[in-house]
C-alpha cells in the first residue's frame, strides 16, 4: 500500500526538492535515492513503516506532502480521520 504512494512520490520527487547529480536510473527511481535527494532519504523509512503500521505511514506520506504542495483540506482531514480510525480498530 505505501510503496504506491512513495513511487508516486518518487515519480515527481525531481519537481519538489533539488536532486544531486548521481547516475539517475531510469529504471528504478528509487536507486541511489540517498544520494541524488539526501533530504527524502532522511525520511522515507517514516513512509515505509511495513504492514502493521500503515495508517502512521500514510500520516507521515500526507505531512510530507502538506510540506511541499497544497493538499484539499478536506481530504487531509479524512485522511487523518480514517488513519485515527484503523489505528482504534486494530490496537
Amino acid at each position: 500500500m505505501e510503496s504506491y504512494a512513495v513511487g508516486s512520490i518518487l515519480k515527481v520527487l525531481h519537481l519538489l526538492e533539488p536532486e544531486k547529480a548521481y547516475f539517475p536510473d531510469a529504471f528504478g527511481l528509487e536507486r541511489r535515492l540517498e544520494k541524488r535527494h539526501p533530504q527524502f532519504a532522511q525520511i522515507i523509512g517514516e513512509m515505509m513503516q511495513g504492514y502493521d503500521r500503515v495508517p502512521e505511514s500514510a500520516l507521515r506520506i500526507l505531512q510530507y506532502i502538506e510540506k511541499v504542495y497544497p493538499v484539499n483540506q478536506r481530504l487531509a482531514e479524512e485522511i487523518r480521520r480514517l488513519a485515527g480510525s484503523c489505528r482504534q480498530q486494530y490496537k
